[in-house]
């Protein structure tokens, strides 16, 4: 997955990448891409129905075509 290259080059994985983001959901709640990049490390990690659900929730919030689709293939690999 993409996220997990990024975040192995940092020396850190997915899991310390979570942490550092976690924090900020509340804040960033309205924002596509974070729970996209959520979703994209839960995948990472194994933690499926935590990635289903961050990438339903960025999907929702999606507001463009270009976007939606990479949400939505993501899914669609989740879900096979």
């Amino acid at each position: 997955a993409t996220s997990g290259r990024w975040t192995e080059k940092l020396g850190a994985g997915p899991a310390a990448a979570l942490d550092l983001i976690l924090p900020l959901a509340e804040a960033l709640d309205d924002y596509p891409l974070f729970h996209a990049t959520a979703g994209a490390l839960q995948a990472d990690l194994g933690k499926t129905y935590a990635a289903v659900q961050s990438f339903e929730r960025a999907l929702g919030l999606s507001q463009t075509q270009v976007e939606r689709a990479h949400i939505e293939n993501r899914l669609a690999s989740l879900r096979k």
